[in-house]
């Protein structure tokens, strides 16, 4: 008899164990990152001159900046504080609120190109 409860005991201690491992696996490969994006090396098809230099000091990128204005009584969209706009919207400033002329005086600024192209259509529809 006592060999009998040994058994049982052993068995339901040994499936207990194989249920939580099992959950357990089930968990954590929910959570994983894939294996093909967390191993990938990083590598880009350019030459070694694209490659990191640390040799050298890191230098910042600057961001660049758009500003929509009034220009020959048009829009004008300029990049980087440049004297002549890039763009020109055939929108004629006089056409708009009063509210939209004083913010095209004084000039929007922006740094999200979609938010500029955004403003964009806003003017031309």
């Amino acid at each position: 008899m006592k060999k009998i409860i040994s058994l049982v005991v052993c068995t339901a201690v040994i499936l207990a164990g194989f249920a939580f491992l099992t959950e357990y696996n089930l968990q954590t490969k929910n959570n994983a990152i894939p294996q093909n994006i967390e191993n990938r090396p990083y590598s880009t098809s350019n030459g070694e001159s694209s490659q990191e230099d640390v040799s050298r000091p890191v230098m910042t990128s600057r961001e660049d900046a758009y500003v929509m204005r009034t220009y020959e009584g048009k829009i004008g969209i300029f990049k980087n504080e440049d004297s002549t706009p890039f763009q020109v919207i055939e929108v004629e400033v006089a056409s708009l609120p009063e509210t939209d002329r004083l913010l095209l005086e004084n000039g929007i600024s922006f740094t999200d190109v979609s938010k500029l192209r955004q403003a964009i259509e806003d003017y031309e529809s």
